[in-house]
């Protein structure tokens, strides 16, 4: 993309933003077996009309939705196995020190999770399938989303831990020299423009807590979100550079001098798009960032209906689930529909304590 085209698109970006305010998305109907996978219909109105509904990657570990293809490539994979990467499997890089986990307890309904396992100070996996290759300006903005158990206080100094230990990084390259660069780390988020923002991690230890991260070229912000409360909030990221972005690492990259030796973390249910827009189910009534969400799997989207993959992840009990819708502007229906209409299945035996 060249500077009169990215001019261009910021343009636009920026007028949207500037003009009128759209109105909350509103829920009328909602159709479909509530079956783990079952299609799910809603209808409504003001549910936007995002470029990219279907989320290019969203792995739930023994299976992973590769642009709303089913991938199944770790299933005949032993427990306690490094997680194998490259070819037709959907993380192209393991640092060496991340394992498939299928004992103890999970998140919900899943009985298999990732488990980085410190060997010294790194313990990450990286380059997801499924991300567009960012030099096609299609990837301008990113939502990512994953849920995160480490054992261990990532802000704790007790393992010699000076220097900035990385939860994810996303860059506008998948090789070693991009010009954007941003970092979450346990005590900050780095990026370019300006910064760095300094607020230090501030979710449980042995627990597992929701991160999200949304980026965006055009409107110059990022937002970090752990457990559905602000963290890092900025309005003056710029790299005139980038094209686009994508995700480079997901997990625990210590810096140099830490060791994380006999520390463990546990992941699941990372979600990638390129857009806010996103269906949630909850189990409360009424909108709140900071009670438990799960992600769905939108195959169609348009300003009216919307058809999604069901996942119920760890809401205990679909008669009690609320539909949410949020749009690509971050507008979201305040009051839940509720999702069973009738005959509500009865809730699974669940694999350990979420």
């Amino acid at each position: 993309m060249d500077n009169q085209a990215k001019s261009l698109a910021s343009a636009l970006a920026l007028a949207t933003l500037c003009g009128a305010a759209s109105a909350d998305p509103e829920i009328s109907s909602v159709d479909g077996t509530l079956t783990d996978e079952s299609i799910i219909e809603i209808l409504g109105t003001d549910f936007g009309t995002p470029d990219s509904p279907t989320p290019y990657f969203f792995d739930q570990v023994d299976q992973a939705w590769i642009n709303g293809d089913k991938v199944e490539a770790y299933t005949s994979v032993a427990d306690d196995s490094l997680v194998p990467v490259g070819g037709s499997m959907p993380w192209k890089d393991n640092e060496g020190s991340v394992y498939l986990e299928r004992s103890g307890s999970f998140r919900g309904v899943r009985n298999s999770v990732y488990e980085g396992r410190f060997s010294g100070n790194d313990a990450w996996i990286g380059d997801p399938a499924g991300i567009p290759d960012p030099s096609a300006g299609d990837t301008r903005q990113l939502y990512i989303s994953w849920y995160f158990k480490p054992d261990y206080s990532p802000t704790s100094s007790d393992n010699g831990a000076g220097g900035s230990h990385k939860f994810i990084r996303v860059w506008d390259s998948s090789g070693s020299s991009p010009d954007a660069r941003v970092s979450w780390t346990q005590m900050h988020l780095t990026y370019d423009g300006g910064g760095p923002s300094w607020k230090s991690f501030n979710g449980q230890v042995n627990q597992w807590n929701r991160m999200e991260l949304y980026l965006s070229l055009d409107s110059n912000t990022i937002n970090a979100r752990v457990n559905g409360s602000n963290l890092h909030t900025i309005n003056n990221f710029s790299e005139p550079q980038a094209d686009g972005l994508v995700p480079r690492l997901l997990g625990f990259d210590g810096s140099g001098d830490a060791e994380w030796n006999n520390a463990t973390w546990q992941i699941t249910d990372y979600y990638v798009t390129n857009s806010r827009a996103r269906v949630e189910i909850k189990s409360t009534p009424t909108w709140s960032e900071t009670s438990v969400g799960e992600l769905q799997i939108p195959v169609q989207w348009n300003n009216n209906q919307i058809q999604f993959r069901l996942n119920r992840g760890a809401i205990a009990s679909l008669d009690a689930a609320y539909l949410y819708v949020v749009d690509e502007n971050g507008n979201v229906n305040q009051n839940g529909f509720p999702l069973c209409q009738s005959d509500c299945p009865s809730p699974p035996e669940s694999p350990g304590p979420f």
